[in-house]
Order: structure tokens, then C-alpha cells, then sequence
């Protein structure tokens, strides 16, 4: 029987959390029955770890006995049953009078502004 080879490589490690908990648990290199197993396998992944990682044939000039790698990126997966939200930004601005002195007793007016930011997840 045949079997396909699949080593996981730093950049799915770094990304993917459920990634970083199989190579402490399990080791780097998985064995599978086929490629379609092996995506499967990515897949699930992919939902777990809440982040895209991916099964990329190996370059046919590596000479090592593997035959694809697990890949990762930074991006959402589209996988992910769990909604990703975004904060919302929210800016206001005041504009107070400030009443000074100079030296020559002058009475002059300044513009303080204040900006305000705050934070919401929706």
C-alpha cells in the first residue's frame, strides 16, 4: 500500500495554533492513506485553528521522501465556521476657547481640540 507523506512546515506552525499542538503531540511528518486524506486533514485544520493552512505538493526536485507540505498564512480561513469581527472606530472632536494673556497683556484666544477615540466590537 502507498502512502503519502506530508511534513508540516513552519509557516502553518506559526499561523495555525492547531497546528503548533500536533508537532508538540505528534511530530512534524504525518503519514496518509492518500492526498484527499491529507486535504481532509488540512481542513480540519484550517476550522480548529481558525487560521488557512493548506496541503502544496512537494518541488519535484526535492529529493527528500516527502511528497507535500501543510502551508500557512496569516489570512482568515474561509473554512472557519467562526465569524471574525472587526472594531469600529468611533472619532469625536470638541473645540474649547482658552482665553491667555500674553506679555503684553494682550488677551489672545486659543483653540484647544480634543479627539476622542473609542472602541466597539460589533
Amino acid at each position: 500500500m502507498s502512502t503519502f507523506l506530508v511534513d508540516i512546515k513552519p509557516s502553518a506552525r506559526r499561523t495555525n495554533g492547531s497546528v503548533g499542538e500536533i508537532i508538540r503531540d505528534q511530530g512534524s511528518r504525518h503519514q496518509f492513506n492518500t492526498r484527499a486524506d491529507a486535504e481532509k486533514w488540512a481542513a480540519k485544520l484550517a476550522v480548529c485553528g481558525r487560521a488557512t493552512v493548506w496541503i502544496r505538493a512537494a518541488n519535484p526536485s526535492d529529493r527528500s521522501d516527502i511528497d507535500a507540505y501543510l502551508l500557512g498564512r496569516y489570512t482568515p480561513s474561509p473554512l472557519s465556521s467562526q465569524p471574525r469581527t472587526q472594531p469600529k472606530m468611533a472619532v469625536a472632536s470638541e473645540t474649547d476657547g482658552v482665553s491667555e494673556n500674553d506679555n503684553n497683556n494682550r488677551n489672545t484666544t486659543t483653540e484647544q481640540y480634543t479627539l476622542s477615540m473609542t472602541q466597539s466590537v460589533e
